[in-house]
């Protein structure tokens, strides 16, 4: 890591022990370098979805995954 990206990365591991150790959640890992790593993850995003019975946000789920591709 460059040293440019040392804060980074110790901030987002200041967040990161925020939403796991204060917030309760859980945190699925560094996917940093997975496969087909991508800023949506749709399989997971859907389970949520369909967990909550929010069928209208697929729609919502498409178009933020186009947005994202653009940048």
């Amino acid at each position: 890591m460059s040293v440019v990206g040392q804060p980074e990365r110790a901030t987002q591991n200041r967040v990161i022990a925020l939403f796991r150790d204060e917030l309760g959640y859980r945190t699925l890992g560094d996917w940093t370098d997975r496969p087909d790593n991508s800023n949506i993850e749709e399989g997971l995003l859907t389970a949520y979805i369909r967990f909550f019975n929010h069928c209208r946000l697929h729609s919502g789920m498409f178009l933020a995954s186009q947005d994202v591709r653009l940048l």
